[in-house]
């Protein structure tokens, strides 16, 4: 899971670090066979993250989910809150 507190995240809310649209395609493209919450501000949420939930019969894929949400979240969520500061 990724998950952020950002002491001034009211000061970032409105500009949201990634879209919604971005998660749910990540959520269909690379994680559509584990349990995943999306948690953003275009839901009503106060916070953004991603949370998979890998049950253990798939733990032959934590390597390979480990890398893809690497690629696909982490990295791109920091190079844009680097953008927002």
């Amino acid at each position: 899971m990724l998950k952020i507190h950002l002491e001034n995240f009211s000061e970032l809310k409105e500009k949201k670090i990634l879209d919604n649209n971005y998660y749910n395609n990540i959520k269909n493209n690379f994680f559509n066979q584990v349990d995943v919450e999306i948690y953003h501000v275009d839901k009503g949420k106060d916070s953004e993250y991603f949370w998979v939930d890998i049950p253990f019969s798939q733990i032959d894929k934590l390597e390979e989910y480990t890398d893809i949400f690497l690629e696909q979240i982490v990295t791109p969520f920091f190079k844009k809150l680097n953008t927002l500061k």
